[in-house]
């Protein structure tokens, strides 16, 4: 299993999802909160490559199981960790 380590841009994008869904539905961000999380935590710790790369950056990969949002993240073989680079929402585009 790999190590999970979350950039602050990642953490921020996740607050402020929570917030965004929150305004609205407090449960419906919790879930969408878990839906990440477990998505990092349970899907891309255990098996970061089978995620394709980013087209325009090779090393950078892209988790969608969290739909709509995008997980960005890239595998440091050397640490055995994967960072959590950014979460962005699919409608908006790589911004990469």
């Amino acid at each position: 299993m790999y190590r999970i380590r979350w950039r602050n841009l990642a953490t921020a994008a996740l607050e402020d999802i929570a917030a965004y869904i929150a305004e609205d539905n407090y449960y419906a961000a919790m879930r969408m909160v878990g839906k990440i999380r477990s998505a990092t935590d349970n899907m891309i710790a255990f098996m970061p490559w089978m995620f394709p790369a980013d087209d325009n950056r090779p090393d950078l990969r892209i988790c969608t199981l969290a739909r709509p949002y995008l997980i960005y993240y890239r595998i440091l073989e050397d640490e055995y960790t994967v960072e959590i680079i950014d979460i962005i929402h699919a409608a908006r585009g790589s911004k990469r």
